[in-house]
């Protein structure tokens, strides 16, 4: 669903990581033409009137430039002075959009978990699964009141399929969406993939 309004701003996108940035190419069939899995997402905030920008390193100039930056399945480990860049910047009111991942696999969920406590956010992501009882949590996710949720959050839209819970370190920290009627399971560290 598009949100309703006029956007503008400059949005970094962080090309490192466990994510494809990969475009589909029409003349090729086969398993080399496997696309990224969010390789559509500049296209798609540049219809809504932002600025993207795709880089492999963060600096200080580019931070000053622009007014959010999204990290995606990140695994990379920031050096201090990238670190103390990015602390600048959200302290300064540049916004961060996370997206974690709850198998830490490859040690994604350890790597944003270390880049959220850097920062200070009073947010973690747990090594656990969270699923739907039945029909795709249909009736299940609950939103707050945000402007981000005007229109309101439709399960066949949102895209979430397995999820997993966070732990809120502060109780004025509120989620935008969750979700109820599932079950989870705690994660495995003995699962090869997490062993890194």
């Amino acid at each position: 669903c598009r949100p309703a309004g006029n956007y503008s701003g400059k949005v970094l996108i962080h090309t490192g990581g466990m994510t494809s940035w990969h475009r589909p190419s029409y003349d090729k069939l086969g398993p080399e033409n496997n696309a990224g899995l969010f390789y559509a997402l500049p296209d798609y905030l540049q219809s809504f009137g932002f600025k993207t920008e795709m880089l492999e390193s963060l600096s200080e100039k580019k931070f000053k430039e622009s007014h959010v930056l999204v990290l995606i399945n990140f695994d990379e480990k920031l050096t201090s002075q990238e670190y103390s860049h990015l602390k600048q910047f959200v302290d300064n009111g540049g916004s961060l959009v996370l997206f974690a991942d709850h198998t830490d696999m490859n040690g994604l969920m350890t790597q944003s978990n270390a880049i959220l406590k850097k920062l200070d956010a009073p947010i973690r992501v747990n090594f656990d699964s969270a699923h739907f009882l039945d029909n795709y949590w249909e009736n299940a996710f609950v939103s707050t009141l945000h402007p981000l949720n005007r229109k309101n959050w439709n399960s066949k839209h949102t895209g979430i399929s397995v999820g997993a819970s966070i732990s809120l370190l502060n109780p004025l920290v509120k989620p935008l969406l969750f979700a109820q009627f599932g079950f989870s399971d705690l994660g495995n560290w003995n699962n090869a993939a997490t062993m890194n």
